[in-house]
């Protein structure tokens, strides 16, 4: 398949991450998993959530807008990377959502229930992960972008399991 879902997307991304090559749909096709993996080593990545799933305050709102000029945001919740799509979000934001989620999830890395409470982030440190997210996909989404549409990747259209929720923000012009 040439298009993107959630498994073959975090394959190829996560390959471009470690070595710059794009992998052809064939390659990804072959790499995805057949069955669910339980007990990974990522957290869960929840698409197209509600607003109040990734800010549940003005202050964690302005820290989901911060440093994020996408139509989308995310954040971090119960262990699980959570993404709120905005109403003007393309299949390219969302396909730039998924990488952006898919990067947090890597860097929180190993399954939370076996990490003691004291060494599992703090909410302000989950924060920075996002931020920094952002800027990691500044530097290589659009790069990687081009690449997977030279690779024969479909990128007009995705298979990824978004629940439907749109919402639209505001920011202050300063």
């Amino acid at each position: 398949m040439e298009t993107f879902n959630e498994a073959r997307l975090s394959i190829v991304w996560q390959q471009y991450l470690k070595d710059g090559r794009i992998l052809s749909p064939l390659e990804a096709n072959q790499r995805e998993p057949v069955f669910l993996q339980f007990g990974g080593n990522t957290s869960q990545i929840k698409l197209g959530v509600r607003l109040q799933d990734v800010a549940q305050s003005p202050e964690e709102l302005n820290l989901a807008l911060k440093e994020n000029n996408m139509p989308f945001l995310l954040g971090v919740r119960n262990d699980c990377i959570c993404v709120c799509l905005g109403t003007e979000a393309s299949v390219h934001d969302e396909i730039r959502a998924v990488c952006q989620a898919v990067c947090i999830s890597n860097i929180l890395g190993c399954p939370t229930a076996t990490v003691p409470a004291s060494q599992k982030p703090t909410q302000q440190r989950l924060w920075e992960m996002v931020h920094e997210s952002h800027k990691l996909l500044d530097a290589h989404f659009s790069p990687f972008l081009k690449g997977v549409k030279a690779a024969g990747w479909d990128t007009k259209r995705t298979l990824l399991d978004w629940d439907e929720w749109r919402v639209e923000w505001k920011t202050k012009n300063s």
